[in-house]
């Protein structure tokens, strides 16, 4: 397949005519190579519904002191649940999706639970 030539694209008529002939070569990919491409939303849908956490999952730390500190809230026992439920299902969908680097437990609580929730901080008090 050639190399997509992205300058320019936004110009009128290119992006579009960029788009067709990434289509057509996807069209003349082999079975097999465009079925690792396509799949549809229901086959999507299957995928991620049957991911089942792993029970012996690392647990996430509690890190309550500086949730108080930096967000002067902290997850009661149900939220951190949830969170590491999250975890549990993120590293079982990254196993067949490669959806983040980021799966030790300390790293994923900074950068996917921390940094979002710090995001919304005053919307965890209402």
């Amino acid at each position: 397949m050639e190399e997509l030539n992205w300058a320019g694209v936004g110009e009128a008529g290119e992006a579009e005519e960029e788009a067709g002939e990434e289509k057509e070569a996807v069209m003349h990919m082999g079975s097999a190579e465009a079925e690792t491409l396509i799949t549809s939303p229901k086959q999507r849908k299957q995928h991620i519904t049957t991911l089942t956490p792993d029970p012996r999952s690392p647990l996430l730390p509690s890190m309550e002191e500086l949730w108080q500190l930096t967000l002067h809230w902290q997850p009661d026992a149900s939220q951190q649940a949830q969170f590491q439920q999250l975890y549990a299902l993120t590293l079982a969908g990254n196993r067949q999706f490669n959806l983040t680097r980021i799966t030790e437990p300390a790293e994923f609580w900074e950068k996917h639970l921390w940094d979002s929730l710090r995001g919304v901080q005053r919307f965890l008090h209402e």
